[in-house]
C-alpha cells in the first residue's frame, strides 16, 4: 500500500493518512494501479467548513453506504491550509477524472487531489501546499512534469476552476511545480506537527498525563510520548476517529451525535437523465449519436463524427431550401 509519510509536514500542511476501508467498489475500487502522474482538482465546494477534514469524512461516509446508494466518485487526497489528508492508497485507482475506466484513462493512471476552496480559505497557502506535495511525489514516485495534469485534460471539465481562472491556463501553475521540484526544497517533508502545539491550539490539556489518557481512549497502548505514538494520536484527533473509551468528565453526560448522510441517487449508465432524455432521443433518431454511453464524455473523434453528421444534414437542408425557392421563383424579364 503506497502511502504518504503520516504526520510529516509538506509545505504548510500536516499529512494525515486515513484510508477508506474496502467494501464499496464505487468509492474504493481496490484494484492495483501503477500511477504515472497526478490529476489536479479544485473541489468546487465553496461552502463554509468544506475543508480537507470535511471532505475526508464525506468520502468515508460514502464508503460505508451500499453500492445502490452511491455513484463512482472518489479521489486520493484533499488539501487545505493545514492538512493534506490521504483517503486512497496511491497504488489503487479512484474515480476522479470523469473519463471512464479504460486502461489509458486518467482514472486508471493518475492519483487525484482535491484542493479546497471553502469560504474563508487561504488559497495562497493551499496552492503552496499542493505545489510542495506534487514536487515531493514527482521525486518519490518518479513522475515526469508532463504527467502533472488538470482534470480538464481528461474530460474537458473546467477544473481546477480557480487555477484556470487565476492563470488563464494550467501551464503557469505547473511551471511553479516544476520549479519547486528542481529546487528540491518545496517537496521535502519537514518535522511533524507537535501534538502539544495542536492540543494547546484547541484549548486542551497537553500534559503527558492528559495525552496518556487520550492515547488509551484511542487504543494506543503503553503511551510514553514517543514520536510514533504522538503522530498516531494526532491523526486520530484531527480526523475525528471515535475513541474506544470516550474521555468524559464525571459530571458530564455524553452528548448524542447524529450523523446524517444524504444518499447519492444511483443512475443507470445506459439511460440518459430525465432532463436530457428528450434531446438524447431526438439526436439518436436523427443519426447524430449512436445511442450508447449517455453519461460518458465525448472523445475528439466522436465529436468529429457527430459534428460532421450535423454539418451534412444542414447542407442537405440548405440545398433542399434553395431548390424549392428555384422552383417557385419567377423568371426575370
Amino acid at each position: 500500500m503506497r502511502l504518504l509519510p503520516h504526520g510529516m509536514k509538506i509545505g504548510h500542511a500536516t499529512v494525515i493518512v486515513d484510508i477508506v476501508p474496502k467494501g464499496n467498489p464505487e468509492i474504493r475500487p481496490g484494484i492495483p494501479m501503477k500511477a504515472r502522474g497526478i490529476t489536479d482538482h479544485d473541489t468546487g465546494n465553496k461552502g463554509r467548513g468544506a475543508d480537507a477534514i470535511a471532505h475526508n469524512k464525506l468520502l468515508h461516509n460514502w464508503g460505508k453506504l451500499p453500492v445502490r446508494d452511491t455513484t463512482h466518485v472518489s479521489w486520493h487526497g484533499a488539501i487545505d491550509e493545514d492538512y493534506i489528508i490521504q483517503h486512497l492508497p496511491f497504488d489503487e485507482p479512484g474515480f476522479h477524472c470523469g473519463d471512464g475506466w479504460g486502461l489509458n484513462s486518467g482514472n486508471r493512471n493518475t492519483i487525484g487531489f482535491e484542493k479546497c476552496m471553502h469560504e474563508g480559505a487561504n488559497r495562497t497557502k493551499i496552492e503552496e501546499n499542493a505545489i510542495a506535495l506534487y514536487a515531493f511525489l514527482m521525486k518519490e514516485m518518479d513522475f515526469p512534469i508532463n504527467w502533472i495534469r488538470p482534470h480538464q485534460y481528461w474530460s474537458g471539465k473546467y477544473c481546477p476552476a480557480l487555477i484556470l481562472n487565476k492563470y488563464g491556463s494550467f501551464l503557469p501553475f505547473r511551471n511553479k511545480i516544476e520549479a519547486a521540484f528542481k529546487s528540491g526544497a518545496a517537496g521535502k517533508p519537514s518535522k511533524p506537527q507537535s501534538i502539544v502545539d495542536y492540543l494547546n491550539a484547541q484549548g486542551q490539556d497537553s500534559s503527558i498525563t492528559a495525552r496518556a489518557k487520550l492515547a488509551a481512549a484511542y487504543g494506543i497502548k503503553g503511551y510514553v510520548g514517543s514520536e510514533e505514538q504522538n503522530i498516531k494520536l494526532l491523526g486520530f484527533l484531527v480526523v475525528g476517529k471515535p475513541a474506544t473509551k470516550p474521555v468524559v468528565k464525571p459530571a458530564e453526560k455524553p452528548k448524542e451525535v447524529k450523523v446524517v448522510v444524504n444518499p447519492i441517487k444511483k443512475t443507470d449508465p445506459n439511460e440518459p437523465s430525465d432532463l436530457a432524455k428528450e434531446h438524447w432521443e431526438e439526436m439518436k433518431a436523427n443519426g447524430y449519436l449512436d445511442g450508447t454511453r449517455p453519461h460518458d464524455a465525448m472523445t475528439r473523434q466522436e465529436y468529429a463524427v457527430a459534428n460532421n453528421r450535423l454539418r451534412k444534414n444542414l447542407l442537405e437542408l440548405i440545398n433542399d431550401e434553395e431548390a424549392r425557392k428555384a422552383r417557385f421563383e419567377k423568371p426575370k424579364k
